[in-house]
């Protein structure tokens, strides 16, 4: 891997980051070491090192991306000064920085202030990286299409089976029943993560929110399911061996929907399609959003405070997607260029108090012919046996 594009726009004459790659996936990315524990990096543009505990130290050799993988404990013993309380893996790193001859150091916005005191008091220059530290994390390589290419088709073909469910569900007193018995936000929420569990995909924090829990874009939602009504499922899995991750939203109804909700979904098809229409190698981000906003307007559909809450379109029209869930580019009012290679959600949406939410979310990968679409589950109003 190439290391001086870290560096651009400073004088730095490393990246230091100490954290869990297991949290950090600028850390993960550049070291392809996965550790619950924190561990440090050290990276000038030359070479890369990753100081480990000893308990780590063996799989690290095996597992690590990096030039060279050092033992804690053995740096943290050639440290001199033992004045003042600090750990060994700051002893470690203020070692290797010495023996380096590196006194200007580059760290990431998220650097803690504690280290940071630490390394200023040892005479180091530190600057902070604003923004994106990787930013050829937005370009993904055709591996990581490849895993983001196969995490949407394990969760369409289980997002399928749950709305299956939903379609084959009795109607009893205006609940959805599914083999006589109730079905609720949380029974179709632990079916979608065993079902995806078996297939090597970690679903936390899945939405299936039913009615007025679907204003708020994040609601998980709880309870019973209700005919009539729509119900937002969104899905983004991850896989437990790339750590890639999906995401994909449908929004269904089980019975008749009120005319005002076809209205909604129908705008947000129309919006969804508008955005991916527009998607291109070289198109800012605000043109597509500006494109779902020119149709939600056409069609009459408003967004501002009503009645003290705020609906209609509330969000981005979408975000980056790969080793973390919400990464950049972002797809919205915003200064970043779409360009060949990033991907990206397109999932417009409608919230509207009295009548419920309807999101629809795609994945797609940003090429110089357009949009190439990941997802091919139907996007549908209405579901019945």
């Amino acid at each position: 891997m190439k290391y001086s594009n870290l560096f651009e726009g400073t004088e730095c004459e490393a990246l230091l980051i100490i954290d869990s790659s297991e949290q950090n996936m600028d850390l993960y990315y550049l070291t392809r070491f996965f550790a619950p524990d924190a561990f440090a990096c050290v990276i000038t543009p030359e070479q890369s090192s990753v100081i480990v505990s000893d308990l780590e130290h063996g799989r690290a050799c095996m597992e690590a991306k990096v030039d060279f993988v050092l033992r804690q404990i053995e740096y943290a013993q050639k440290y001199s000064d033992s004045a003042g309380n600090i750990s060994v893996t700051m002893k470690a790193v203020i070692s290797v920085l010495k023996e380096k001859n590196i006194r200007k150091v580059l760290v990431p916005q998220s650097f803690a202030v504690l280290y940071a005191d630490i390394l200023r008091a040892e005479g180091f220059e530190l600057c902070v990286k604003q923004g994106p530290l990787v930013k050829q994390r937005m370009i993904k390589t055709a591996d990581e299409l490849n895993y983001i290419a196969h995490a949407v088709l394990e969760t369409e073909n289980v997002l399928e089976d749950a709305l299956n469910r939903i379609a084959c569900s009795e109607i009893r007193d205006g609940k959805l029943y599914y083999e006589n018995t109730m079905l609720t936000a949380e029974k179709l929420k632990n079916h979608i993560a065993a079902r995806l569990l078996e297939r090597g995909y970690l679903s936390l924090y899945t939405i299936v929110a039913c009615g007025e829990q679907g204003c708020d874009p994040h609601h998980q939602g709880s309870g019973p399911l209700y005919a009539h009504t729509p119900i937002i499922i969104d899905v983004f899995p991850r896989s437990l061996t790339n750590f890639y991750f999906a995401d994909m939203t449908r929004t269904v109804v089980r019975g008749t929907p009120d005319p005002y909700v076809v209205s909604m979904f129908n705008s947000v098809a129309r919006a969804h399609q508008a955005a991916v229409d527009k998607i291109t190698d070289g198109v800012p981000a605000r043109d597509v959003h500006k494109a779902v906003l020119d149709v939600f307007e056409k069609d009459g559909f408003k967004t501002g405070l009503i009645d003290n809450m705020l609906q209609g379109f509330i969000h981005s029209t979408g975000h980056g997607v790969g080793l973390d869930i919400h990464e950049n580019p972002r797809v919205a009012n915003v200064d970043d260029i779409l360009t060949d290679g990033m991907v990206v959600t397109v999932e417009p949406g409608l919230y509207y108090r009295g009548f419920g939410g309807v999101r629809l979310e795609d994945l797609v990968v940003v090429t110089g012919n357009g949009a190439a679409n990941f997802n091919r589950l139907p996007k549908q109003l209405v579901v019945a046996p």
